[in-house]
């Protein structure tokens, strides 16, 4: 998977500076491996079609992500985000109502797509590994998600349980590109690539 940490926002809201993007992304916990710089808005600018007949902005540069009033009449939000996966590019919506930790996570979910992580699957195939997850980091979402998952997440705690969730993928699929410290995990992080590459150059 092709790691690159700088993601560049274009940010289509006049209305909405490029401070308080920032505050969005840093109520979500976005980790700080991660970086954001800004561009012009309409550089580098192109419109897909979506669901249920929307059509919404998408970039053309790879690892770049649009931020779009969901309002703005030049579009048609149906969606609260899109990306295009391993084309690196993405796009979110938001509405007047949304928290600030609630459009953050919906750029976090956009950007995990596009490293081809299963940011969908946390009722299903990453399931087991999340409540793992949960319960040896002592979060406080493990008793409500284990005794109902989907109620639990359909609940009030939805947004904080999908940054919980987003979190343990990145330090799953991520974590020695995203989580360092010390030589005995750089040491780890060398072999695991090393494995990863001889496993690649057999074909495995």
């Amino acid at each position: 998977m092709t790691f690159n940490n700088v993601w560049t926002i274009i940010n289509l809201d006049n209305t909405v500076s490029d401070g308080t993007v920032l505050g969005w992304i840093s109520a979500a916990g976005i980790p700080s491996c991660l970086r954001f710089v800004f561009q012009s808005p309409f550089s580098n600018l192109w419109t897909i079609n979506t669901d249920y007949g929307g059509r919404v902005p998408m970039p053309i540069a790879p690892w770049t992500i649009i931020v779009s009033s969901a309002t703005d009449p030049r579009f048609n939000w149906t969606v609260g985000g899109l990306s295009t996966g391993l084309m690196h590019q993405a796009t979110v919506g938001h509405w007047a109502g949304d928290s600030d930790d609630e459009i953050g996570a919906r750029m976090w979910h956009e950007i995990i797509h596009s490293y081809n992580i299963p940011a969908d699957n946390m009722q299903s195939s990453e399931r087991a590994g999340f409540i793992e997850y949960l319960r040896t980091t002592g979060s406080r979402h493990y008793s409500g998600f284990v005794a109902d998952s989907n109620a639990y997440a359909d609940g009030s705690n939805h947004t904080q349980l999908l940054i919980a969730f987003y979190m343990y993928l990145m330090h799953k699929y991520m974590d020695c590109d995203c989580f360092r410290g010390g030589l005995l995990r750089a040491a780890y992080c060398a072999i695991k690539r090393w494995i990863s590459a001889i496993r690649s150059a057999l074909g495995l």
